[in-house]
């Protein structure tokens, strides 16, 4: 079955940041805070995460992935997960991944724990882990559709603009099922079934 999918067209504009340079850190360690790596069998969670920090975002260049997608991309040596935990509660995650040096592919809280302090703290994390693999550079992009200061929090850890570009881009209405994942979820109940 096809579905059709319906979409909001949005002017964004695009940031992309480096640093050259592992910084100095700012934020020491919130009590009960921790970070943990995801493995490769740890798909639903990785799934999970994408859809529940990013959706707010419009996030949605992985909506379409089903369960083998996301099984794919997790046993690559070049992409690294991580999960941040607040009193044994995961509260956000980060993604790396090996490409022209090391991108910040994705970071966020889950919604309810913004505007905690805890996003300065955790972009630290993922800055120190991302340089503890010895890059030339660790970059990041971000967009005038996400949070209205991660352009400032990524500046103020040290990241420093190289190159901004706008353009015109279609994003699926809030009332689109595919915000839902129906393929994923659907993979994931076909694979465990034909399993038992």
């Amino acid at each position: 079955m096809t579905l059709e999918h319906s979409c909001n067209i949005l002017e964004v504009t695009t940031y992309y940041l480096e640093q050259t340079q592992q910084p100095e850190r700012q934020y020491l360690l919130p009590e009960g805070c921790s970070i943990h790596r995801l493995t490769s069998k740890d798909i639903q969670v990785a799934q999970f995460f994408f859809k529940a920090v990013g959706g707010i975002w419009l996030w949605d260049s992985r909506l379409h992935w089903d369960y083998q997608d996301w099984k794919e991309h997790l046993e690559q040596a070049s992409v690294h997960i991580f999960v941040a935990n607040k009193n044994g509660v995961p509260i956000g995650f980060f993604e790396l991944n090996e490409t022209e040096g090391i991108e910040l592919k994705f970071f966020g809280l889950l919604p309810e724990y913004v505007g905690q302090g805890l996003g300065s703290w955790l972009l630290e994390e993922a800055c120190e882990m991302a340089w503890s693999f010895n890059p030339e550079r660790v970059w990041v992009h971000t967009c005038s559709e996400d949070h209205p200061f991660a352009l400032q929090n990524y500046k103020q850890r040290g990241f420093q603009l190289y190159h901004q570009e706008t353009e015109t881009e279609s994003s699926p209405l809030e009332e689109d099922s595919i915000w839902l994942t129906p393929k994923f979820t659907f993979s994931v109940f076909e694979r465990f079934r034909s399993s038992d």
